[in-house]
């Protein structure tokens, strides 16, 4: 028996191959094994995923969990642990070897209310209200770098 950590195993791994239909065998590619070293849908806190197909869009969907990094204490407090991520479409990218995903298109239609803050620094942590807006979600935009004050 193998004793892995849980938080080793929250990850979904792909394999790209053929399917052998006379054997009813499933063959993957030589260099993208069918296991727990092999390619991740996500690099992130995702798993227990699951596919299906749209035949009206022609396109594959999927959908997985993603688990908070409270601590377990904190997360018995709030109620709850994780969340149902959105759905994104799959499809190979043009050299047919690895997985490429985007948020399906329906996403946009649950934004109404779009509210810019341009120019505006803060430091790592900083706190603004958006004033403009009340919600219980919200997407944020920002640039990839915190300035250090």
């Amino acid at each position: 028996m193998c004793s892995r950590s849980v938080s080793t195993t929250r990850y979904d791994y792909y394999t790209i191959g053929t399917y052998d239909f006379v054997n009813d065998r499933y063959v993957p590619d030589g260099a993208s094994p069918d296991n727990d070293t092999g390619l991740r849908f996500d690099y992130g806190n995702f798993y227990a995923s699951k596919t299906f197909f749209d035949e009206g869009k022609r396109r594959r969907i999927i959908w997985g969990w993603s688990n908070e990094s409270d601590t377990h204490q904190d997360d018995w407090a709030k109620g709850w642990a994780g969340i149902q991520t959105i759905p994104r479409a799959l499809w190979l990218d043009s050299n047919g070897r690895q997985v490429v995903q985007w948020p399906i298109e329906e996403v946009d239609k649950l934004r109404h209310k779009e509210v810019g803050i341009y120019q505006r620094v803060m430091k790592c942590g900083g706190v603004h209200k958006i004033e403009q807006i009340q919600t219980a979600q919200a997407d944020v935009e920002s640039p990839s770098t915190c300035f250090q004050a």
